[in-house]
């Protein structure tokens, strides 16, 4: 989607975007020719976890800031809290741009949960719906990472509430997303865990609905979806990678990436129009949110490792 809005605004720069797949698989293919020293990317846009595990971690991105040129772009007055966020303990190599409200990544069928009757988290560990839920494999890297990093990192829920979800209900894994989509819509489960598509299944009519920020009392956090840009050390094409790196975090290019996203990511730039984002994904003034991806949560490994030793 950058690569759509990019384009139109500099037709004369050709634009290859790699967006087949999940970000694993595109890191994957990355590194996979960077071994063998064919350097194709000029910058990155991507989750979290495919940054600082592998591309800071394998020193292939620089720091990002010199990059930044444009006035509107240097200037942090128009971004959330007047500042950077940065995602790497180091606070200059992936800069987040993207500051979406989310309540913890569950789908549930309209016909067979009302949530005017879920106050909690903990409400979906009752019996009632043990066996109703399905997951997405946590143990994979994708959508469920951010998720995760929530529940176990926030005090409120902590350890012991993915312990309860997944060793008590009965959860079935699956790793095909729209397999479970389907599944959900017709009433085999009441809800889904960590889906990708949701959006586009709720587009087509699905009886399916996300639970929303804030409808727990337990409350949400704030994450980037895949709202995070790197560049790439060996860029083929440094100057129209600078070029497109300011002009991502411009207030059009920021405006161009909500519009294309239909109201589903919410940019952290706040002098942009929200109105054509949806209501439960936009920022509330006033509202702490937690950031669920800082550096020192992006190290899934005792999440994971409790999540293996679930019965």
């Amino acid at each position: 989607m950058f690569g759509q809005g990019f384009q139109k605004a500099y037709p004369d720069i050709k634009v290859t975007t790699l967006s087949a797949g999940r970000g694993s698989v595109r890191i994957q293919r990355i590194m996979a020719e960077r071994r063998a020293r064919i350097y194709n990317v000029d910058i990155y846009i991507g989750s979290p976890t495919d940054v600082t595990k592998t591309l800071i971690t394998a020193k292939a991105v620089p720091p990002l800031k010199p990059l930044l040129a444009l006035p509107e772009v240097v200037d942090r007055y128009h971004w959330s809290q007047h500042k950077d966020y940065y995602i790497d303990k180091q606070s200059k190599y992936t800069l987040m741009y993207e500051g979406t409200p989310q309540g913890g990544g569950i789908v549930y069928n309209t016909k067979l949960v009302d949530p005017k009757e879920l106050k909690s988290f903990f409400d979906l560990l009752n019996p009632k719906w043990k066996g109703k839920i399905i997951s997405i494999d946590p143990l994979v890297d994708g959508s469920s990472q951010q998720n995760l990093s929530f529940f176990y990192n926030y005090p409120p829920l902590g350890p012991n509430f993915i312990r309860r979800l997944y060793g008590e209900m009965d959860i079935p894994i699956s790793r095909d997303d729209r397999q479970v989509l389907d599944w959900l819509a017709i009433g085999k489960y009441s809800f889904a865990l960590f889906t990708r598509g949701t959006e586009d299944a709720i587009d087509q009519g699905l009886p399916i609905a996300m639970i929303p920020p804030g409808l727990f009392k337990e409350g949400a956090f704030v994450s980037p979806r895949s709202g995070l840009v790197s560049y790439m050390n060996q860029a083929p094409h440094p100057n129209a990678a600078k070029v497109a790196v300011n002009w991502l975090l411009s207030r059009q290019g920021q405006t161009v990436f909500q519009d294309l996203h239909r109201g589903w990511n919410n940019s952290m730039r706040e002098n942009i129009s929200k109105d054509k984002g949806l209501p439960i994904y936009r920022r509330q003034k006033g509202v702490d949110y937690m950031m669920a991806n800082p550096a020192e949560y992006i190290d899934l490994t005792p999440i994971r490792q409790l999540l293996k030793e679930r019965p």
